[in-house]
């Protein structure tokens, strides 16, 4: 059985191939991904594994590149140190597990807050973060999904903006995917402000330093070491 545009005329721009490679073709798919899967450890839920393999088995020719693209790893893990693994200082009120699980995944030791405060409504959110902003003596970060051109964007923008021309050294990080629709002219005035400006997981990027599907959601804002 050979598959090509006569059999289905909607396919005509379809290279006419055998039954024979196009099963080799499902074949060498479930083995790259068993190679992938195994060769890095990535572990995954039953239910994540069951779908990508009945994805590749039944539509080959988008299910590879998908995984290719989206179904390995999102982070390389650093490669290991040589020698017997180091076992870190343990942290009151943080159990052994974790801290061991964050030294081996090469993370930050884990910290104790000393207070939690939980704000009720975006509004209360915005003005703590404006508020935490007007404090800034030194350095100020602010990492954020989204950063948009509304009313909220722009708040944010000349909060950051009023910080840098007191001379605190500001930085800004923002996603990539999170702020394609944020206005070019908004992070180019934080640039001419003075804000250093990254864009996390740029689409176009080394693959070697991560996956297009690893995006940033975190909402974070310290100013000289009080976090918010």
């Amino acid at each position: 059985m050979a598959w090509s545009g006569a059999s289905l005329p909607w396919l005509a721009w379809w290279p006419s191939i055998s039954g024979l490679e196009h099963a080799a073709f499902v074949a060498g798919g479930l083995l790259l991904y068993v190679l992938v899967t195994r060769a890095g450890h990535q572990r995954r839920h039953p239910a994540a594994a069951i779908g990508w393999v009945v994805g590749i088995a039944a539509f080959p020719y988008a299910g590879v590149p998908l995984f290719l693209i989206f179904g390995t790893r999102k982070f390389v893990r650093p490669a290991a140190s040589i020698g017997p693994p180091v076992r870190p200082d343990p942290v009151a009120g943080v159990p052994e597990w974790a801290g061991s699980l964050l030294a081996a995944l090469g993370v930050a030791e884990a910290s104790v807050n000393e207070r939690v405060r939980f704000l009720p409504q975006g509004r209360d959110s915005l003005d703590a973060l404006l508020a935490l902003c007007s404090t800034a003596r030194a350095r100020l970060d602010v990492c954020t999904f989204i950063l948009g051109g509304d009313e909220v964007g722009r708040a944010v923008v000349q909060a950051l903006t009023a910080a840098a021309g007191r001379g605190v050294a500001c930085r800004l990080i923002v996603d990539a995917v999170g702020s394609l629709r944020t206005p070019r002219a908004q992070l180019a005035a934080l640039r001419a402000a003075g804000v250093e400006v990254r864009v996390f997981m740029p689409l176009l990027h080394n693959p070697l330093r991560g996956r297009t599907n690893l995006r940033n959601h975190r909402k974070l804002a310290v100013a000289d070491g009080r976090q918010l």
